[in-house]
């Protein structure tokens, strides 16, 4: 279950501060994170830009089967990142092939601002 989401904003452009909560198997688990400066857009190619270009979504069904997913949305604005901690046990959250890889050094970090979307539903997949 996820505890609490908060989002602070210390000054107009200069600071936001975040950090997500929940618990997995009974353990605090956590991210938190702090963007510092002028918001920027991802350039094409790079990976920042393959990252949240995302314009197709997969989900699981409950009663079976997979179902895909349009998403329409405005680009991603983006604040750099200074300074940023994952507290989890990612084995626990992910399973042992995923958990590995995200216990190490990450390779980025993202702080997006986000933006409205719309989901336009396909038919379900096999």
């Amino acid at each position: 279950s996820h505890d609490s989401e908060r989002a602070e904003q210390t000054d107009e452009l200069a600071t936001l501060r975040l950090r997500y909560q929940w618990r997995t198997r009974g353990r605090d688990d956590g991210l938190r994170i702090t963007g510092r400066g002028q918001p920027y857009y991802a350039e094409p190619g790079s990976l920042e830009h393959f990252l949240t270009a995302r314009h197709w979504g997969y989900n699981r069904q409950s009663g079976g089967g997979r179902r895909a997913y349009r998403i329409s949305r405005d680009p991603w604005a983006l604040t750099p990142v200074v300074e940023h901690e994952l507290t989890c046990n990612t084995e626990a959250l992910c399973g042992y092939e995923f958990g590995g890889a995200l216990a190490g050094a990450p390779a980025s970090v993202l702080l997006a601002l986000g933006s409205y979307a719309r989901v336009h539903w396909s038919a379900k997949l096999r």
